[in-house]
C-alpha cells in the first residue's frame, strides 16, 4: 500500500510510489522530468511533448478497464496554480480521453488548492482533479537522516551545539547557504552586502552548484548584471534601486562557495539536497538566514529540506518562506523563536512586504551587541534541543499522520 511508502528508511519515498503493486484502486505514473509543472510542460501544438507523455498504452489500458484511480505524483515539486498550468493539464487528460473524476495530484504545494481549482473550473466548466498535498521534500530529509544517524552520534552533536553556544564567542554573525540562482536568494546576498553584513556572515551563493551550466548563466550577464529575465523578478523586490550596485559588486564575484564541494555526479542528488554544509559553521555563528525557493510566489505552501539544516544543527534561524511556513512547522511539532525573533514577516501574504519585513528583522539582530545576541541566543537553545530531538522523534509520526490523512484517505 501506499502508506508503506513513508517509512524511516525509504529515502526516496516518492519514487516508491511507482514500484508498488498495481490494485483495483489506484495506478500510480510519473511524468517526464518528475512532472515539474512549468511552461515546458504545458500542453503543445500537434506533434509536441505532453503532460501524460509518460502514460502507455498499457497503463492507458489498464486505466480504462479497472474502477480504480490515476495517481500523477509530481514527486517533490510544487504545483503552480497558474492559468499556464491549468490548461496544459486539462488539454492533456482531454487528449488521452481521461476522466478527471478518475485523477488525483500528488504535489508539495498545501496552498495552492483553491486557486488550482478556481482555474481549472473558469477553463473548463467541469470538476477540477482532486489535488493531495504533502510536503515531500521535507518529509524525505526526515527520512533520510533518521535512516542514517545513530543515537551516539545525535547525542554528540548536540553536545558539541550546546559546547559552543556557551562558549560565549562566535566569529560570525550568521549563516546563510544558498543553491540555485533565484531572484529573492540573490536579492538578499545583494542586500546583506549593501547594508555591510555580508561580511559579517558565512554566506554562499550558487556553492556547490558548479557546473557547467550554471557558470555559462553566470557569463551570459558577467559585465552588466544578470540577465534580463532575472533581472526583471529582482526589480520586485524591496529596496531594488538602493541594492542596485551591490547586486552588480555581488554578480561580479559570483560564486560564493562554502557549502558541499563537487556537484550532482560526484555525491547524488541526496547528498546535496539533504546533508548540511560543516557543522562548524553554525557553531561559530548565532543564527541562520534561510531562502525558500518559492518565497516570491503567491498561492503557495513549499516547505523545504532547507530548513532542516539549522535544526540538525541545534541553530536557530530566520526561515523567509511561503506565507505561513514557520506556522505549518510549529503544526508539525517543531517550535518557533518568537517573540525573541520577530516572525511577524511569516503570516504577511505578499511576498514583497514579507521579504522587506524579514530583512527588518536580520538588521536588527544585526544590530545587537554581542553580549544581548548571546543571551538571546542561549534563551532560545531550549527550542533548538527541542527542534533536533524532535526531527529525529515525533516528526516522522507527524508527517505520517499528515501523508495518510491528506494522500492516504483522500484516494476513495
Amino acid at each position: 500500500m501506499l502508506a508503506d511508502a513513508y517509512a524511516p528508511a525509504q529515502l526516496r519515498w516518492a519514487e516508491r510510489l511507482s514500484d508498488l503493486p498495481r490494485s483495483d484502486w489506484a495506478l500510480v505514473i510519473r511524468a517526464p522530468n518528475g512532472y515539474a509543472l512549468d511552461a515546458g510542460l504545458a500542453a503543445r501544438h500537434a506533434g509536441g511533448r505532453y503532460v501524460f507523455g509518460a502514460l502507455s498504452r498499457e497503463e492507458r489500458r489498464a486505466l480504462e478497464t479497472r474502477d480504480g484511480v490515476l495517481v500523477l505524483d509530481l514527486d517533490w515539486d510544487p504545483l503552480a496554480p497558474s492559468e499556464e498550468v491549468v490548461a496544459g493539464l486539462i488539454g492533456s487528460i482531454d487528449r488521452f480521453g481521461l476522466d478527471p473524476a478518475r485523477i488525483r495530484l500528488m504535489h508539495s504545494n498545501q496552498a495552492g488548492r483553491a486557486a488550482f481549482e478556481a482555474q481549472w473550473r473558469r477553463l473548463s466548466n467541469r470538476p477540477a482533479v482532486r489535488t493531495l498535498e504533502f510536503p515531500t521534500s521535507f518529509a524525505l530529509a526526515v527520512a533520510y537522516h533518521g535512516a542514517r544517524r545513530r543515537e551516539e552520534e545525535m547525542t554528540a552533536r548536540l553536545e558539541r551545539a550546546r559546547a559552543a553556544l556557551h562558549s560565549g564567542t562566535r566569529g560570525k554573525l550568521f549563516n546563510s547557504f544558498n543553491g540555485g540562482l533565484r531572484a529573492q536568494r540573490l536579492h538578499l546576498v545583494a542586500w546583506l552586502h549593501h547594508v555591510r553584513l555580508l561580511e559579517r556572515g558565512h554566506v554562499s551563493m550558487l556553492g556547490y552548484r558548479k557546473g557547467p551550466r550554471w557558470l555559462t548563466h553566470l557569463k551570459r550577464g558577467a559585465s552588466n548584471g544578470p540577465p534580463a529575465e532575472l533581472q526583471a523578478s529582482l526589480q520586485k523586490m524591496p529596496l531594488a534601486d538602493e541594492t542596485a550596485e551591490s547586486l552588480r559588486e555581488v554578480w561580479r564575484r559570483l560564486p560564493l562557495t562554502l557549502d558541499l564541494e563537487g556537484d550532482f555526479r560526484e555525491h547524488g542528488y541526496e547528498r546535496v539536497a539533504w546533508e548540511s554544509p560543516d557543522p562548524r559553521y553554525y557553531d561559530d555563528s548565532w543564527f541562520s538566514v534561510v531562502v525558500e525557493s518559492h518565497a516570491d510566489a503567491l498561492d503557495m505552501l513549499h516547505i523545504t529540506e532547507k530548513v532542516a539544516k539549522p535544526i540538525l544543527n541545534a541553530h536557530p534561524f530566520l526561515a523567509l518562506g511561503s506565507q505561513n511556513a514557520m506556522a505549518q512547522l510549529c503544526a508539525y511539532g517543531f517550535e518557533s523563536f518568537a517573540p525573541q525573533f520577530d516572525e511577524n514577516f511569516d503570516a504577511w501574504p505578499w511576498p514583497k512586504e514579507r521579504m522587506r519585513r524579514f530583512m527588518k528583522e536580520i538588521r536588527r539582530l544585526g544590530s545587537l551587541e554581542p553580549d544581548h545576541l548571546r543571551d538571546l541566543c542561549i534563551e532560545l537553545w531550549p527550542r533548538c534541543e527541542h527542534n533536533y530531538r524532535h526531527f529525529f522523534g515525533g516528526a516522522h509520526q507527524r508527517l505520517g499522520e499528515a501523508f495518510r490523512r491528506d494522500v492516504l484517505d483522500q484516494l476513495c
